[in-house]
């Protein structure tokens, strides 16, 4: 499971994104194909002025 930096969701390794609160699926990941993908391959970065300022990965440590 990898969680948003901001604890709200979790994605599945099988591509569920998870609702933290409500503890429900609210989306499937998918690519720009529509098909279906895991979350092991995917990273969160946030920008600020076009700059990466913090990032999380499929380890669930954030990194500034």
């Amino acid at each position: 499971i990898t969680m948003r930096l901001d604890g709200a969701h979790a994605w599945s390794s099988s591509g569920e994104v998870i609702d933290i609160a409500s503890r429900k699926i609210v989306a499937t990941l998918t690519d720009e194909k529509r098909r279906e993908v895991g979350s092991e391959k995917m990273v969160e970065i946030h920008w600020k002025d076009g700059q990466p300022v913090k990032c999380g990965d499929q380890f669930g440590y954030g990194r500034e």
